[in-house]
């Protein structure tokens, strides 16, 4: 089975939003949960994120983990959903957000798309590699130091899905 970045379930105008706010990710939505089931079972998606309030959303949960054993499993739902969802958090889905979801929470879900498992689908000693935007984004940050130790930091949260900043080792403490 070949990777795909991210599989969606839900109404398609919160799919949608969901997509546009996560920027260039690759994004398959369904709104029917049978074509929803069939699309992880066909292939490896890096996220699976479960949205709006669907019938017997604890199995579809389930079923999700089981078909998708190592993706991020996320939940998308409205404040009125949240006691459906808090239960299945750690156990059946790894986290869940009250949409529309922070910057935080957007920033962790595009890490989830954008980062591979440990050595997953590298050769030995293969490094993961930068796409053409990035190494134009560096290029143009690389006219000042600072301006590169920013773009690293930023480049490197955005695949962990945290906040970095760079740190000089050779400063004294409490400068960076």
């Amino acid at each position: 089975m070949s990777d795909g970045e991210l599989v969606m379930l839900g109404a398609p105008a919160m799919s949608e939003r969901l997509a546009v706010r996560l920027g260039d990710s690759e994004v398959a939505s369904h709104e029917d949960p049978y074509d929803f089931l069939l699309a992880l079972a066909r292939r490896r998606w890096r996220a699976v994120v479960l949205t709006g309030q669907q019938a017997d959303f604890p199995g579809l949960c389930r079923a999700s983990r089981r078909l998708q054993r190592d993706s991020r499993l996320v939940a998308v739902c409205s404040p009125s959903a949240e006691m459906t969802v808090r239960p299945l958090a750690g156990e059946v889905i790894d986290d869940y957000f009250i949409f529309p979801p922070t910057r935080r929470e957007l920033a962790t879900l595009r890490g989830a798309v954008s980062v591979q498992g440990p050595r997953e689908g590298l050769a030995e000693g293969e490094a993961a590699g930068l796409a053409p935007r990035e190494y134009g984004q560096l290029l143009e940050a690389a006219r000042t130091a600072r301006g590169l130790e920013q773009r690293i930091a930023a480049m490197v949260g955005r695949r962990l899905g945290t906040e970095v900043s760079w740190q000089d080792a050779d400063a004294p403490s409490g400068e960076s």
